[in-house]
């Protein structure tokens, strides 16, 4: 008598035979039907990867070759010019 995890398993067996069947159209066939498109997301995810640490490996290079920029100078050290000479003769530029 066979206990049910059997049973599990034949109809598995059943049902991927089927679907080899359907997929491929040869039920002999030993193969997962689904491996082709696994390999190329795998791939894929592989690739991606690949391209994405060469972008961070150049923006690191990149950044850390670069010259420094120069400092900036100092607010106290930038000064106030005042010009009293715009309203000589009594005329002022807002009249």
């Amino acid at each position: 008598m066979q206990t049910q995890k059997d049973h599990v398993e034949a109809y598995q067996f059943m049902m991927g035979r089927m679907s080899a069947s359907l997929v491929l159209g040869d039920p002999s066939l030993l193969e997962v039907p689904a491996r082709r498109a696994w390999t190329g997301f795998l791939v894929g995810i592989g690739i991606t990867f690949l391209i994405g640490l060469g972008f961070f490996l150049y923006g690191l290079i990149v950044h850390l070759t670069a010259p420094k920029p120069a400092t900036r100078p100092q607010a106290a050290e930038y000064s106030l010019q005042v010009d009293h000479h715009a309203s000589e003769g009594g005329q002022s530029w807002l009249s």
